[in-house]
């Protein structure tokens, strides 16, 4: 036991649950963090010093990168992992390694269709291209455009995790989608990890209640398969 415990002593992890958006607020995501950190503890050895967590307001572009620069510096033969809960969307691009046209995104919370309060695919695969090749890293989007687990859940009280997007970008975003173009995903091809999503690209994942706690879908089901699983 002694020496399992030094062996995750190491492992470093960023939280980030946004429920407090100014616009399509959500109810299911702080519990994600809270479910998430506890699970990471109890199952998996990581120190509570290790975990850097993010809510609602404090969950700005700025801070979530700032401790994303933090998680990359996990030292080799350890584990880091990022968890983000909140809203995803797609915005349109000219990036031509984008085939569809559009480029995924997460949505801070001061979050507002400007490059400066969004972070891309591609933003993403920049900072964490600085993780040692020698730790284990594990990243899980449950936001939209990160398949579809709305068959399973009750409607009663279920959001969509996607930013309602503003008219003068519905008909770019249309116009694009027609092109049927394949939809890349926010790692493909581009990191060495474990990459979990709550959808596909081109689909939406689901803020919803479960046994009367609000909860993300995804979350909610990978924790408590991961719960059943020995180490």
């Amino acid at each position: 036991l002694f020496t399992w415990r030094k062996k995750t002593v190491g492992n470093r992890a960023v939280l980030v649950g946004i429920n407090a958006y100014p616009i399509a607020p959500l109810a299911g995501c702080v519990n994600d963090v809270h479910s998430m950190k506890q699970l990471l503890m109890s199952k998996y050895g990581f120190a509570e010093d290790n975990i850097r967590i993010i809510l609602d307001r404090d969950a700005t572009k700025e801070k979530i990168l700032e401790a994303l620069g933090w998680l990359v510096q996990t030292d080799p033969g350890h584990v880091a992992y990022f968890h983000y809960s909140g809203h995803g969307a797609q915005v349109p691009t000219d990036d031509p390694g984008e085939k569809d046209g559009l480029a995924e995104i997460i949505c801070p919370v001061d979050f507002d269709w400007t490059p400066e309060h969004y972070i891309t695919d591609k933003e993403f695969v920049r900072v964490f291209s600085n993780i040692n090749k020698q730790t284990a890293f594990y990243w899980c989007s449950d936001s939209c455009h990160s398949g579809n687990l709305d068959r399973t859940m009750p409607q009663s009280g279920r959001k969509e995790r996607a930013m309602p997007l503003p008219p003068e970008l519905k008909a770019k975003v249309a116009s694009a989608k027609k092109r049927r173009a394949h939809a890349r995903s926010m790692t493909e091809g581009a990191l060495d990890v474990g990459f979990m999503s709550g959808c596909r690209a081109d689909q939406t994942s689901a803020d919803t209640f479960i046994h009367g706690r609000p909860c993300g879908a995804f979350t909610w089901f990978l924790s408590k398969a991961l719960q059943k699983l020995p180490r």
